[in-house]
């Protein structure tokens, strides 16, 4: 008696030879892992502002792979080197591989560099900024007082101004006046110095003065 039952097990493997094949090379492919190998910076470096206040422009970074692929959906920590405070402190990157922040600079005038690194690895970028002294609130001469006598020569005065932080101003120009010249007279030497002339035994008033700002 004939069967067949034979060669439908042999076309049944073969048939699934065939699928297996054709979903293997016909499939779509799993994209393979980006891992972030280095930071660019796009935009916010070098940016100049009051100590104490917040930058104009964002900072904005792009991770890439070694290729030179953004990565997105990376977790991307920011942190300062002076003292400055970003906000967020941490973002994630977008589509295009870039994250963001803005930044509120530190009191202390100078330069601060703002670096960004991706969570959990060490690849990082920096972002340089500067912070600038702001408006002068204070001026103070040194010493309070000198004591000079008329036959021995002059004295060294200096004054300086600061801002709400105490950051100095050496740029600022201050003025020199003696309210009592016929006792000592007063010159300007500039960089906030001053020399003190005795002319007659007696007591003299300096004084110094930068604006609306004067110290006696």
């Amino acid at each position: 008696m004939y069967t067949c039952r034979p060669a439908i097990r042999t076309l049944a493997l073969l048939a699934a030879a065939l699928a297996a094949a054709g979903c293997s090379d016909g499939g779509p492919t799993p994209p393979e892992e980006q891992v972030p190998a280095f930071i660019a910076v796009v935009a916010g470096t070098g940016q100049v502002a009051e100590v104490g206040t917040q930058l104009p422009l964002p900072l904005v970074v792009q991770v890439r792979t070694i290729e030179g692929e953004p990565v997105p959906g990376v977790t991307v920590d920011w942190s300062t080197l002076q003292g400055g405070v970003p906000n967020p402190a941490s973002s994630t990157t977008d589509a295009d591989g870039r994250a963001s922040t803005r930044l509120t600079l530190a009191t202390t005038a100078g330069e601060d560099s703002v670096v960004a690194t991706v969570r959990g690895t060490q690849t990082s970028g920096r972002v340089g900024v500067r912070g600038m002294p702001g408006p002068a609130v204070q001026l103070r001469t040194v010493p309070d007082s000198v004591v000079t006598y008329w036959f021995s020569g002059w004295s060294n005065v200096q004054a300086a101004a600061s801002d709400r932080y105490g950051n100095p101003l050496p740029e600022l120009n201050i003025a020199w006046t003696s309210l009592e010249p016929q006792y000592a007279s007063v010159e300007s030497l500039g960089g906030g110095n001053a020399r003190i002339d005795p002319a007659y035994p007696g007591r003299a008033r300096v004084v110094a003065q930068a604006g609306p700002l004067a110290d006696t």
